[in-house]
């Protein structure tokens, strides 16, 4: 999901980090992990805990000075609505 709003210039450490970062991952089912893929929340978003993954995902991309979409806003804003 980062790669193309920004991850691509970052350095290996950078990487790591955002992969281990507590906000950035979630315990679920290899099967909601497969149909996730690298999607954006325009694309996929939980069945359950919208507004909380709608949360952490603001928190990470701006964290990361990640870019974000309209699409993307329009769906974040719709999982809390």
């Amino acid at each position: 999901m980062a790669h193309r709003p920004g991850a691509h210039a970052w350095t290996d450490a950078r990487r790591e980090e955002f992969a281990n970062d507590p906000d950035n991952l979630r315990a679920t089912t290899a099967q909601v992990n497969r149909s996730k893929s690298d999607h954006g929340p325009e694309r996929w978003m939980p069945d359950v805990d919208g507004c909380a993954y709608a949360h952490d995902f603001v928190r990470v991309a701006a964290r990361y000075q990640l870019t974000v979409t309209a699409q993307r806003v329009a769906a974040l804003q719709q999982a809390c609505a």
